[in-house]
């Protein structure tokens, strides 16, 4: 079946605009047709920095707008897909830029993307991180640790799902049926979790529900709540989990559960190899923020936290800044890290910590 391609990078550029969402663009398309959309949206943003690394040599004014995520669009397909005729792509690009600007528009990216040579380099827009978030990674982690990092960003991710019987499959792709997502990051600290063998889970921040029914498989008593997103939690656990309101879970004066788990707000830096567009929407000020937050939240939890009780607190970011730094008081007495280039998965960080008895 012939593919409108004229079409679909039309629509893809408007996501990439942000004027449509992703996943109405795809709704009416054809499922190889909606993997492309996919594959092209999320890895144009994946490679953005370093696709504005190659152009920089090439323009003398950096382009904007729509002749601008025409060609990162391009080179995303050169850099990133194996399977693409680059003469094809640089006619297909060309002729939507004719369609929808001007023969002189047309004119330049054809220009451009015709002496386009891939070369080496180092830095925050080479390795496709925003500024901000490279230089806080390099003083918080080093630079090799966050060239590795950014360079395990840049590839696809690969998902794994685990079925309501406890199956699991591996596959790379969006998963519909009778099971839910979850990054093998996610799946291992749920078993590190399960591995301590408290009697009853309480797990704070719940939604979507993954955590929750990961520690039911394993045989844990939980018990989960979510101040925000409580009626998603109740849709996707279903009956497998017992569910209490936000208000209600803080209504004695002391937590009932001999461990509690907060997956606590954060700008979710570790995922941004799944959700490559979060790096370009945040700022360190939306960082410093949430670091309040998380903040306050563990030291809400902590004092009404039974003496002797476990206290579990995880983030999906990297940045010590909303790990290390926010549980170091609490002398957490184990820490893990999970990220891309480390064990394959989403990053993530987490910490055990024991209120004394």
């Amino acid at each position: 079946m012939a593919h409108d391609y004229n079409q679909l990078r039309s629509l893809a550029v408007r996501v990439l605009q942000g004027s449509l969402d992703l996943e109405k663009a795809c709704q009416d398309l054809a499922a190889q047709d909606a993997s492309w959309m996919w594959d092209v949206c999320a890895g144009t943003q994946r490679w953005r920095g370093r696709a504005d690394y190659l152009l920089r040599p090439l323009a003398k004014k950096m382009p904007k707008g729509f002749v601008l995520e025409c060609l990162r669009m391009a080179i995303y397909q050169k850099l990133g897909q194996d399977r693409s005729v680059w003469p094809k792509v640089v006619s297909e690009t060309v002729t939507l830029v004719h369609t929808n600007e001007s023969e002189h528009a047309a004119r330049f990216v054809n220009a451009i993307l015709r002496r386009l040579e891939l070369k080496e380099g180092d830095g925050a827009e080479y390795w496709s991180l925003p500024t901000w978030l490279w230089d806080q990674l390099c003083l918080e982690r080093g630079v090799e640790w966050t060239r590795a990092f950014a360079q395990s960003c840049l590839e696809r991710p690969v998902n794994t799902t685990v079925n309501q019987d406890g199956s699991v499959a591996v596959f790379q792709g969006i998963f519909h049926g009778d099971g839910f997502v979850q990054d093998i990051s996610n799946q291992a600290l749920v078993q590190e979790v399960i591995a301590l063998q408290p009697r009853h889970v309480l797990d704070l921040c719940a939604a979507p529900g993954g955590k929750s029914l990961g520690l039911v498989q394993g045989g844990m008593t939980v018990t989960a709540t979510d101040k925000h997103r409580e009626p998603m939690l109740r849709s996707s656990v279903g009956t497998k989990v017992r569910v209490m309101g936000w208000e209600q879970v803080w209504a004695d004066a002391s937590l009932f559960a001999d461990c509690v788990w907060i997956d606590a707000p954060c700008s979710a830096m570790g995922l941004i190899r799944r959700h490559p567009e979060i790096k370009w929407n945040r700022v360190m000020l939306d960082v410093e923020a949430l670091v309040k937050v998380q903040t306050a939240l563990l030291a809400q939890v902590w004092e009404r936290l039974a003496p002797g009780a476990l206290l579990v607190y995880s983030v999906c970011s990297v940045m010590k800044a909303e790990g290390e730094a926010v549980t170091a008081q609490y002398v957490p007495i184990k820490e893990w890290l999970y990220a891309p280039h480390l064990t394959g998965g989403d990053g993530m960080y987490a910490a055990l910590m024991r209120k004394p008895a």
